[in-house]
């Protein structure tokens, strides 16, 4: 979530996976140490699936880490549509 918006799940989603990114890079690895993803999708639904999958092939391209997928009702906090866990592994 951002004070300056947008807050939608597109949105959040993209923000998710640049914070993760960013992260990784800080910590001087790069996407394909990434071996495991979790992500939590508040109302999972077909059309959040294809804005998580595009976003995951963006990423990752054809050789994803493993991924799990848990629909949630609710996440920390209101309005929180999305979240993304990643386990590296430097190599």
């Amino acid at each position: 979530m951002t004070p300056d918006g947008p807050n939608d799940f597109v949105s959040q989603v993209d923000r998710s996976f640049a914070n993760l990114i960013a992260a990784l890079q800080a910590a001087g690895g790069k996407t394909e140490d990434i071996v495991k993803i979790t992500m939590l999708i508040v109302d999972h639904d077909g059309e959040k699936l294809a804005v998580v999958g595009e976003k995951r092939r963006e990423t990752f391209g054809n050789a994803p880490p493993a991924s799990t997928l848990i629909p949630v009702t609710r996440l920390y906090a209101p309005g929180v549509l999305f979240e993304i866990d990643a386990v590296a592994v430097k190599r």
